[in-house]
């Protein structure tokens, strides 16, 4: 589901869930999907799917509300306005719940890519936008400004809240979701959305266990080799190498090459399986987000300077080279430059 590049949308809905009504407005037609209608929902819905922070996320039960709403409306066509108002009402009841949560407008829409149908289900939050307003005084007019309160995202803008579900026919994940947990007037932080909500909780696919091996060892190298840049230049190097050449990653070999202290690995790899990696299953290595974010690297050294370039010119020695000063500290050498531009 991941990396969708093309999609067809089928139908949509558009709900209002003010928090401070009685109930939520709902609408009993589709929308109309003009050009600018049909842009926002193709924009958003492939954003959604080709971002690579974007999680993974399963369904608690079988039988819980969204999942049965998504399952008809798949199945379906004629129940799609229907089952969207159950989506709606099970929203507005959600933010219900909670003092401070603000109202919002739900989209729902339904798309297939690939003889493949899939529900988008939308938060859109409401957003302040400055618009003119005529006033007609006798025979003269003028020109104010004045705000509208109510203003969805724009096309370009990203959706806070939303999840993208697959059809009943797949098993690893049912969504992708796009899952921003709300921090009411007290700092609490609220997971409102996918799990109140949605009903579902998040899991850690190949893309998400990626992402997290990597973070947490550059986040491990920071904390604990930050007075041996030499070692720890060294760890870099190896793991780059790893993600850059290989297919598959077993996580605890990487673990023993690179952490010494039997302590500190239990603790390391403790970290990993916290965040949802299983470490008895190797991981395949996503490559696309590897040729994405792995391509270029960037250094940025404690004296002010930040290098970047790609990842193979790092390792040309005609280009490149590091030297060590045997006092916990190096020199990076820029090599045969024979023109610059400064910037």
């Amino acid at each position: 589901m991941r990396y969708i590049q093309d999609i067809t949308i089928e139908k949509a809905i558009l709900h209002i869930v003010d928090v401070g009504a009685d109930e939520p407005l709902l609408a009993n037609k589709e929308l109309e999907l003009n050009d600018s209608i049909y842009e926002f929902l193709y924009k958003q819905i492939i954003k959604g799917l080709n971002d690579f922070t974007n999680d993974t996320a399963k369904f608690y039960d079988k039988n819980c509300s969204i999942k049965l709403a998504v399952n008809n409306m798949i199945e379906d066509d004629n129940s799609f306005v229907e089952e969207s108002k159950k989506i709606a009402i099970k929203l507005y009841k959600t933010l219900k719940k909670y003092n401070d949560i603000p109202s919002c407008d739900l989209l729902v829409c339904k798309f297939a890519s690939d003889n493949e149908n899939y529900i988008a289900i939308l938060k859109l939050d409401y957003q302040v936008a400055y618009v003119h307003e005529i006033e007609y005084l006798d025979d003269d007019f003028f020109v104010n400004m004045t705000t509208q309160e109510t203003s969805l995202p724009g096309v370009n803008q990203k959706i806070g809240n939303s999840v993208f579900i697959k059809s009943e026919t797949s098993n690893d994940y049912d969504m992708i979701a796009v899952n921003k947990p709300y921090k009411n007037s007290e700092n609490e932080i609220i997971d409102f959305f996918l799990s109140d909500f949605i009903e579902a909780g998040e899991v850690v696919d190949n893309t998400g266990a990626t992402l997290l091996v990597k973070d947490s060892v550059e986040k491990w190298i920071r904390k604990n080799l930050k007075e041996d840049i030499d070692k720890a230049l060294d760890i870099r190097e190896d793991v780059n190498d790893v993600f850059l050449e290989r297919g598959v990653l077993d996580v605890v070999e990487l673990t023993n090459n690179i952490i010494d202290e039997s302590d500190k690995r239990e603790m390391f790899i403790e970290e990993l399986e916290k965040k949802g990696i299983d470490i008895s299953e190797t991981i395949d290595i996503d490559k696309k987000w590897v040729e994405k974010k792995m391509k270029n690297k960037s250094i940025k050294t404690d004296t002010g300077f930040v290098l970047r370039a790609e990842q193979e010119f790092f390792k040309d020695k005609m280009r490149f080279e590091i030297k060590y000063n045997g006092d916990g500290s190096v020199n990076y050498i820029i090599k045969n430059v024979r023109n610059i531009q400064e910037r």
